[in-house]
């Protein structure tokens, strides 16, 4: 069957499958502003996805470094661009809710389960196509 290529279904081109419940959780968590890690725990996250590049520098120096979760989230995340702009008004919003993943680097807003759930036009479904 090679699971891989049978993510989006041909009836109606939309994922038959997504992240949910602990992934869902961990890259909701992993995505939003407060979420700090230090230099061992990212070391650990890349080493399970084999990335053989440096890492971005750290958001806080001093008392330890420490890196955000989305410069790391960034650096799993295939080059792709993807906008979704819940918030018509601004794109500077106080919730986060604006999402803007532009070559890959995810520049602002909070993954939820309708960016990344089994949806058409979600990130599953643009890493898929790309």
């Amino acid at each position: 069957m090679h699971v891989p290529r049978q993510i989006v279904a041909p009836k109606d081109n939309k994922p038959v499958m997504g992240i949910v419940q602990d992934s869902l959780l961990g890259i909701m968590l992993f995505s939003t502003r407060d979420t700090f890690v230090e230099l061992d725990q990212a070391m650990n996250l890349l080493m399970w996805v084999d990335y053989n590049g440096k890492l971005p520098s750290p958001a806080i120096i001093k008392p330890r470094p420490l890196w955000t979760g989305k410069p790391i989230l960034s650096l799993v995340i295939p080059e792709i661009n993807y906008v979704k702009q819940v918030n018509n008004k601004t794109w500077a919003c106080a919730s986060d809710s604006n999402i803007l993943v532009k070559n890959g680097d995810l520049i602002c807003g909070v993954f939820r389960k309708e960016q990344v759930g089994a949806s058409g036009g979600g990130l599953v479904h643009i890493c898929w196509k790309d």
